[in-house]
């Protein structure tokens, strides 16, 4: 599917929990987005760029959920927010969903997409993801800070189900597949384009993804045990010689922040994460960056030597601001959403794209779209506060939607629709499930019971699934077919706000 700005939209008329108390805010994190949008503002006025308008609240309310807790808010949620004062509604929401701990969840799984990365192999006997996500999950709500972390990662040594273990153990642990996942994930470079020759498109050599991948040869993974040896050395076979060659550990750049004490593994993380490495905070913050505002400063994420930044300055920022704030992810991610950027609507000339003057379009992950169709197909908050039947129901049903949705689960930026994920939405299990009229605990039973007057049921319907109220045409169009058959029409109401391309997508 093409993008075009604003709400994208399949034409509905032709389609037949209280809030958690909210941390006090940071007045660091209230800074420095202010002197992004200072420093955008500054690129506009160059470019004589006009910004969108702002966001409606409920475009910002939904936008924000799905960002930051992977789903989108429930009507309880809804209600709870209108119900705070108009003056400080908007300026309370980071807080009140960082604090949730649907946040720690979804934090976690990105950074799971980050380090582990594309083309993982499911779990099985010696490889746990899930302890790995559960592990991160708790580092997140632990608040320890991005450069530990990373430490810990490269670094560690046990068995698989201690969690940070998994990351050598999804690479079997191979030196080659490491050392490019490594320069990935951690730099932001793609380096193992260099594996077997000298790269095409940047200065790196052929030497230098060998020295990365030298500080793995001696890491062994030995069932669910990962270790690493007092001895070993990497090896190439030299095909012009006809021999194997020996290749010590070195790095690519930035040789003044290694110190060759120690396990080889560690002296990597002291090096990856050292204020001399100038790649290490540069990736992240164009991460974060990219998830929160639809596209990086620098694209792809992953090769960010390759092109120069849009908005040098304002990436910067962001790279001091990590190093001066400890590389505390959760903080940068509070000032980026508390920008007026951030905040802007998705309506807006395509000459706008690019600029940050408009919201980007984001199609959501397949775990995304998951957790949106099961709270839209609910009245109450789906987190983990429900009953456990519900939640190993939810976790069933949604496990199977992303099995057969067919994306990559672990790409840090999803596909455009497909065919597949519209034909599981129009005919699959979980939305039909979902939404019969005929089943007395189905949303569908419960708005027809529960709803005073037509108009309150199809104005709940638009909230539940696309957090926002119907327009007059909408409203006349479905309350008119609601006197016809009331059961099968509300069961089709909410058959086509599910099957929108409204919903799959976060605008």
């Amino acid at each position: 599917m093409k993008r075009t700005r604003g709400i994208v939209l399949l034409p509905l008329l032709a389609l037949a929990g209280t809030s958690l108390a909210a941390r006090p805010r940071n007045d660091r994190a209230q800074e420095l987005a202010k002197k992004i949008d200072a420093a955008l503002a500054v690129e506009w006025q160059k470019e004589g760029v006009t910004p969108a308008a702002p966001a409606t609240d409920l475009e910002l309310l939904r936008r924000m959920t799905l960002d930051l807790l992977g789903t989108i808010p429930s009507l309880e949620e809804i209600r709870a927010f209108e119900a705070e004062p108009d003056a400080t509604r908007r300026e309370a929401l980071p807080s009140r969903l960082l604090a949730d701990p649907r946040f720690q969840a979804a934090m976690a799984e990105r950074l799971a997409r980050i380090t582990v990365g594309p083309g993982r192999k499911p779990d099985d006997l010696f490889y746990r993801r899930r302890r790995y996500v559960e592990w991160l999950r708790d580092q997140v709500a632990r608040h320890r800070p991005w450069d530990e972390l990373v430490r810990e990662i490269v670094a560690a040594e046990g068995i698989t189900v201690d969690g940070p273990t998994n990351f050598v153990a999804a690479f079997d642990g191979d030196p080659v597949r490491l050392a490019g996942r490594t320069a990935r994930a951690f730099l932001g470079i793609r380096l193992d384009c260099a594996q077997c020759h000298d790269h095409p498109f940047a200065d790196w050599k052929q030497k230098d993804f060998e020295g990365l991948a030298a500080f793995f040869a001696r890491t062994r993974r030995q069932g669910p045990l990962v270790r690493e040896l007092p001895t070993g050395d990497y090896e190439i076979e030299d095909r012009k010689e006809g021999r194997l060659r020996l290749v010590g550990p070195d790095v690519p750049f930035a040789p003044e922040a290694l110190t060759r004490t120690g396990k080889r593994r560690d002296a990597l993380g002291r090096w990856l994460t050292d204020a001399k490495n100038p790649l290490f905070a540069r990736a992240i913050a164009n991460r974060i960056w990219a998830w929160l505002m639809g596209r990086g400063f620098i694209e792809p994420t992953d090769s960010i030597d390759e092109g120069k930044p849009r908005y040098p300055a304002v990436l910067a920022l962001l790279e001091e601001e990590l190093r001066a704030n400890r590389f505390d992810l959760e903080e940068l991610v509070r000032a980026i959403v508390s920008t007026r950027a951030y905040a802007l609507s998705s309506r807006g000339p395509d000459s706008l794209v690019g600029t940050f003057a408009v919201a980007g379009l984001k199609p959501l992950h397949a775990d995304q779209l998951a957790s949106t169709l099961w709270q839209a197909t609910s009245l109450t908050t789906e987190d983990d506060n429900r009953i456990l039947p519900v939640r190993l129901a939810r976790a069933d049903q949604t496990s199977k939607f992303i099995a057969r949705h067919g994306a990559d689960p672990d790409a840090e930026v999803p596909d455009d629709e497909t065919l597949l994920e519209r034909l599981l939405l129009m005919n699959g299990h979980l939305v039909h499930e979902r939404i019969k009229h005929d089943n007395p605990f189905g949303v569908t039973g419960r708005l027809l019971l529960l709803s005073p007057s037509d108009e309150k049921l199809v104005e709940t319907a638009f909230l539940i699934a696309l957090t926002r109220r119907p327009s007059s045409t909408e409203l006349e169009h479905f309350t008119a077919r609601l006197k016809t058959d009331r059961k099968l029409a509300a069961e089709d109401l909410l058959w086509a706000l599910l099957n929108s391309s409204e919903l799959a997508w976060n605008h």
